[in-house]
């Protein structure tokens, strides 16, 4: 790590970022975070700003919860994150959204799961060199 606050410096490409995040440890150097930090000894991935913007913006959000939460704290988080309707404003909702199929939440068979599944499989493995094999 650097003395800098702003952001982190890659040890592999020397690249700056704000986090140095799985998906670019994965797809550009082909290790984990956990192995990067590891071989580095560090104990995290990301500079002080950027931490210090998820916390501030995880502050008062009633839909958070963390691990460090106390039991009480989560139960009253959960219970406030499912709202539950009257049967009246039910009925005015089911009324408001009849015919739209993307708020009846439109469901696919098993049929077409299984293709769309075996499609994105198939795709991935004929294009999967070209993305592991850009650099830069």
């Amino acid at each position: 790590m650097n003395s800098n606050k702003s952001y982190v410096i890659c040890q592999l490409c020397k690249k700056k970022f704000r986090q140095i995040n799985n998906a670019h440890l994965r797809f550009k150097h082909g290790i984990t975070s956990d192995e990067y930090k590891k071989n580095f000894g560090l104990d995290k991935v990301s500079c002080q700003e950027f931490r210090d913007a998820i916390s501030k913006s995880k502050v008062g959000n009633k839909y958070w919860v963390g691990k460090k939460h106390k039991k009480l704290t989560i139960k009253k988080i959960l219970k406030n994150r499912h709202y539950r309707h009257s049967i009246e404003s039910k009925g005015k909702i089911s009324k408001a959204m009849k015919g739209n199929q993307h708020a009846k939440g439109m469901h696919h068979n098993k049929k077409f799961k299984r293709y769309i599944s075996n499609y994105n499989k198939k795709w991935w493995m004929e294009n999967r060199d070209l993305f592991l094999s850009r650099k830069g």
